[in-house]
């Protein structure tokens, strides 16, 4: 049969609980981007484009991708954010040297389930990260490396967990079409855990921040 009829009998259900989570996943990353700029914690980050990074952007009947991807519902989205200080007035934010950054934060969301890379989980995550990338040209695109990070970051190559409850891992320059050396730090959430704005606030926002100004403070 072309079409499974017993799937259809939910399909519209499921259809808007999907839609209600993109809509809070939204509203989340609103909120992070507001308070990320009001450097309540000493460092202000403003994040990478206008728009969330996904794993599925486009819908192709064949799939040819090296890193292919079997559910057209994207698993995953993800917004980067750098100090702003950083960066030169006359330049874009996406258009700023690598070279002229310490650190790369991230915040990515994850349905927990369906990625061939990280084992299902029991609901969705939230992933917090501060990176330092290294790449092997300095004026390189903050928006390329980010780029370059949400397709190549693997849990796998954790090194070690921090006493302060961070794991720690490297990138790959080895991995196809990467070119990151460097390192992260990453925490992961349950989703469950950072549902009011108190909680975002200080498991998300807080810790980014203080780890941020932590390692600012341990460069100088």
């Amino acid at each position: 049969m072309l079409i499974k009829t017993d799937e259809l009998n939910n399909l519209i259900d499921s259809y808007w609980q999907v839609v209600g989570y993109q809509k809070q996943i939204k509203e989340l990353y609103q909120f992070l981007d507001a308070q990320f700029k009001a450097r309540e914690y000493g460092v202000k980050l403003e994040p990478i484009r206008n728009g969330l990074f996904a794993i599925s952007q486009d819908y192709d009947i064949y799939e040819k991708k090296v890193y292919p991807i079997y559910l057209w519902v994207p698993q995953w989205y993800g917004r980067f954010y750098v100090n702003s200080q950083k960066i030169p007035a006359d330049t874009a934010i996406e258009d700023c040297p690598i070279e002229r950054l310490d650190y790369i934060a991230f915040v990515w969301n994850w349905i927990g389930c369906n990625d061939p890379h990280v084992p299902d989980t029991k609901e969705p995550e939230c992933w917090l990260a501060v990176t330092k990338p290294e790449v092997e040209n300095p004026s390189e695109r903050l928006e390329d490396v980010a780029e370059n990070i949400w397709n190549h970051f693997r849990l796998q190559l954790m090194d070690e967990e921090t006493e302060d409850g961070w794991l720690k891992g490297h990138f790959d320059p080895h991995k196809e079409d990467c070119n990151l050396k460097g390192w992260w730090l990453l925490r992961r959430l349950p989703l469950s855990q950072v549902v009011s704005c108190y909680q975002v606030q200080q498991l998300v926002v807080k810790a980014i921040c203080e780890k941020y100004n932590e390692l600012s403070n341990s460069q100088s």
